[in-house]
């Protein structure tokens, strides 16, 4: 008789570090021949769903926006064989992966809920393993199995983020204490969903949109913060490589006119980022009201996707995947 169980599909590409039920030792997922052993560490996830793993990366492997383009393009061409989606990645990758796939999968209605381990195994001794068990263990069995049922959920199709006992829309993810429950915050303090006595779901927060679904993000695209420009303005390298440079400057930062006509000469596009206000430059088009990670991808997404400067521009300007923040 077939399994009426709802079919997830569990994608593992880092953050996969996991304390044994009996909190004796550790173990993590770096082949596809740990996965089984893994996975009967925590029973309760196939009890709950039909669970389909997919290995992508181990700890050990290198990890860039091109493994999350994988990754994304792994999650397209399963859309219609499975009825939600879990994606481990370790805790320091985690809100820059979820944010890439909220503008390359836009509008793909069905969940994709992304948790993973705080915990990189290099980093972790042994003598340190009983210790971080004292202090609520890795933290990774609950995030799974709520992340799990939170994929199993019917009609919210969401892109998010789970850990501890909240759900991050990724564009609204920062990260808040490393040692707390909640290792991100949403700033400004609205949430998918929380986890009390159950799983508590805002489905006010769901926007519906068209699926359009996107294979990469720009290449050409350098990213730099304010300290750091005057050694690229003294610096006598040629950019061929970058078409657009992103600057990230604090409140009261302001590139000078001198700065910009020499940035002209190197990019076609030269864009500043300020989280409170957007300054009025001539040759330089600003962004505000979004988190950092977001404005970061949207401007490698929007490259990628436009035909023309104005389509950039336009693209800039739109709330595509409801990024933009009323604080």
């Amino acid at each position: 008789m077939p399994s009426l169980k709802k079919r997830i599909l569990v994608l593992f590409a880092s953050g996969s570090v996991l304390s044994s039920r009996r909190n004796t030792s550790i173990f993590f997922v770096d082949s596809t021949q740990d996965i089984d052993k893994w996975l009967a560490e925590i029973p309760e996830v196939s009890l709950l769903a039909d669970i389909h793993p997919l290995y992508v990366v181990g700890e050990s492997d290198q990890f860039t926006d091109r493994t999350v383009e994988q990754i994304t393009s792994f999650l397209n061409e399963n859309h219609d064989n499975y009825d939600g989606f879990v994606v481990l990645v370790r805790a320091d990758r985690l809100v820059r992966t979820a944010v890439i796939a909220e503008f390359l999968l836009q509008g793909f209605g069905k969940p994709i809920i992304f948790t993973g381990s705080r915990r990189v195994p290099e980093k972790i001794s042994v003598r340190a393993i009983a210790q971080i068990i004292k202090a609520g263990g890795l933290g990774l069995r609950s995030n799974l199995i709520n992340a799990v049922q939170i994929a199993l959920s019917k009609d919210f199709p969401v892109i998010g983020i789970m850990f501890g006992n909240k759900l991050t829309k990724p564009t609204r993810a920062e990260v808040s204490d490393f040692q707390a429950i909640n290792l991100f915050k949403s700033v400004d303090n609205t949430y998918l969903g929380k986890v009390d006595f159950g799983i508590s779901l805002n489905r006010k927060t769901h926007v519906s949109a068209d699926r359009k679904t996107y294979a990469h993000l720009s290449r050409v695209v350098a990213v730099t913060n304010f300290e750091s420009l005057p050694l690229l303005l003294a610096s006598d390298m040629k950019q061929d490589r970058f078409k657009v440079l992103l600057v990230r400057l604090r409140e009261n930062e302001m590139l000078s006119v001198d700065a910009v006509i020499e940035l002209r000469k190197r990019f076609e596009i030269i864009m500043e980022f300020n989280e409170r206000r957007i300054n009025d430059q001539r040759g330089v088009i600003g962004i505000c009201g979004m988190t950092w990670d977001a404005a970061q991808i949207k401007v490698f997404w929007a490259h990628a996707v436009a035909k023309s400067a104005e389509e950039f521009s336009d693209l800039m300007a739109r709330n595509i995947v409801d990024e933009q923040i009323i604080v």
